[in-house]
């Protein structure tokens, strides 16, 4: 009868009271040594940002879209803006051909593969630490 009880009562009280300890042990550390958990990076750091755009027979909005990411209030050296075109079979790339920028950066895929494949093929190609 002992080793019923304990199996559905004293185990899991034995293992809240592990718990409780390993918990109760890691605030206390966490009180006696703050300045290794503070953020090191300075306050006006900006990461590399990377917006990834995969797109397919998008010539009606493509434009609207182009214009909307160039407006983008972020410094335009720490921006990337890669535009991933995946064999569309409209007028897209022409579009795209006319919205020079030099943050925007336009790669062709000649044969359809989805999204999924053309955005990590853009993962690929950037260095950024954020990505979008």
């Amino acid at each position: 009868m002992a080793a019923v009880v304990y199996h559905y009562a004293g185990y899991p009280f034995v293992l809240f009271l592990v718990a409780i300890l390993s918990q109760a042990k890691s605030d206390l550390l966490y009180l006696f040594d703050r300045r290794s958990r503070r953020c090191t990076l300075r306050p006006d750091y900006l990461p590399r940002v990377a917006l990834l755009v995969s797109a397919y027979n998008e010539a009606a909005v493509i434009q609207a879209k182009v214009s909307n990411t160039l407006q983008i209030d972020y410094p335009p050296d720490r921006l990337e803006l890669l535009f991933g075109l995946d064999a569309p079979s409209d007028s897209t790339p022409e579009l795209l051909a006319h919205a020079e920028s030099r943050r925007l950066s336009v790669h062709y895929f000649d044969r359809r593969r989805g999204k999924l494949a053309v955005l990590c093929d853009l993962v690929q190609r950037t260095s950024a630490e954020s990505l979008f």
